[in-house]
């Protein structure tokens, strides 16, 4: 149980490795990532003042994600068959 509870907390570390070496958002973004998962690590680890900046962190992150992908997902950059 802890050791899944720890690599569900490094999930948000290795997205935004992801994000980062991807390109297809600011760095910035990725960096919000792995700032969040560190702190959800934190978190999980029972320390108070994490558990009450991670949550608003993680959200501010996926949000970010999301407006930065925004733009791709409306220009229709995904290939389509017929």
């Amino acid at each position: 149980m802890f050791l899944g509870g720890i690599v569900y907390s490094l999930s948000p570390i290795v997205l935004g490795f992801a994000v980062w070496r991807s390109a297809m958002v600011p760095r910035r973004v990725a960096l919000l990532l792995v700032v969040s998962g560190v702190i959800a690590v934190a978190a999980f680890l029972d320390l108070t003042l994490a558990q009450v900046v991670q949550p608003p962190m993680s959200a501010a992150a996926y949000l970010a994600t999301a407006v930065a992908l925004w733009p791709h997902a409306i220009k229709g950059t995904r290939t389509e068959t017929p």
